[in-house]
């Protein structure tokens, strides 16, 4: 292949190269780059946003719900049921959940909040303490790895979330990229290919405040740069569950806009609809037991519901039902298309057709 300028008088732009193929002149490696990225289709492990054999992290400051998500991660990718209502899980796998942080204590009373009928995926492991005092107990970076590796394949494990990594970091000097490289390269020997890092973000301080929310992850630019997905999580607001998603980093695709989600402490997963949409989604609820259920599970008091009713003009049916005020969802509306309404009421699952 011959690449030929064409003419140019002065003055004018830059021509454009005319490129002349030779016959049986051997493809050119530019020409392959191109062929291959158009051929290759991307295999995810979450639909446009976490690809398979890449690194998936999630940051945050305490209590902003980041082990939340990433349990809910856990179980969409065992189950191959979409995250959030939003994006596909092509296929189920097998799921394993790395847990340093939390004790088997807490551990077991997330899990029962999030399976009370003990209906949880058959593909999905979950670390005790067994595991975690073999980890602490071992004290160099490779012994820790070996107790993981072991852990994986005697669990046959394919893709590993890892809530926190704070302690491994911690067997060197966690803020050097020294410490970082070697723990990327310990995770690409493990035998699960795919791995969800947990990491906390550095203290508030007016530094903090003016930076991006790929510059607040703690420790070395390294654990940002290495992953394919990176997403934060921030609180709205402290007196209530309400936190913002933002993806600050995707790969192989264009970002996503942020996305508001609730905290829902009945069923201990996030979820992308407002709370009042949220608990009359399986069935109507008279005003009583929404505010009941709404301060139970979204710590949202009776002057809040209140407020939130009225922002869902058209989105609610009220009928009464004795002196009891009636609430349900209104399947009938339509929502501009344009609206910030119209981002989640799609995501609302409609009522089975009657047989």
């Amino acid at each position: 292949m011959i690449a030929r300028p064409a003419a140019r008088r002065v003055g004018m732009a830059a021509p454009i190269v005319e490129v002349v193929v030779e016959p049986n002149q051997p493809e050119s490696s530019i020409a392959k780059l191109i062929r291959y990225a158009k051929e290759t289709k991307i295999p995810w492990i979450i639909e446009d946003l976490w690809q398979d054999g890449g690194i998936a992290l999630i940051h945050s400051l305490e209590g902003e719900f980041k082990s939340v998500l990433s349990y809910q991660i856990a179980e969409t990718v065992a189950t191959g049921s979409p995250l959030l209502r939003a994006w596909d899980v092509p296929c189920a796998r097998r799921v394993g959940i790395l847990e340093t942080e939390m004790d088997d204590l807490e551990v077991g009373k997330r899990l029962g909040s999030m399976y009370p009928d003990a209906h949880w995926p058959a593909t999905l492991e979950v670390s005790d303490s067994a595991l975690l005092k073999e980890f602490r107990r071992r004290t160099t970076f490779p012994e820790r790895l070996a107790c993981i590796d072991h852990w994986l394949t005697e669990r046959k494990v394919e893709v590993l979330i890892w809530d926190t990594i704070n302690s491994m970091l911690a067997t060197g000097e966690p803020n050097s990229e020294r410490s970082v490289s070697q723990f990327f390269d310990g995770i690409a020997l493990l035998p699960a290919k795919s791995t969800l890092i947990v990491r906390h973000d550095v203290k508030p301080s007016r530094d903090a405040a003016l930076r991006s929310s790929n510059q607040l992850v703690r420790g070395s630019n390294r654990l940002v740069e290495d992953a394919s997905v990176v997403i934060h999580l921030k609180r709205l607001d402290k007196a209530s569950n309400k936190v913002q998603m933002e993806v600050g980093k995707l790969r192989n695709g264009p970002k996503p806009e942020p996305i508001e989600l609730w905290f829902d402490a009945g069923t201990f997963r996030l979820t992308p609809l407002p709370p009042i949409v949220a608990l009359l989604e399986y069935g109507s609820l008279s005003r009583q037991e929404l505010i009941a259920q709404a301060e139970s599970r979204f710590s949202l008091k009776e002057r809040a519901v209140d407020e939130h009713r009225a922002q869902l003009t058209g989105c609610l049916d009220e009928t009464k039902d004795g002196h009891q005020r009636i609430l349900s969802l209104n399947h009938q509306f339509r929502p501009d298309a344009d609206s910030e309404v119209a981002k989640w009421w799609k995501l609302v699952r409609k009522p089975a057709a009657p047989a």
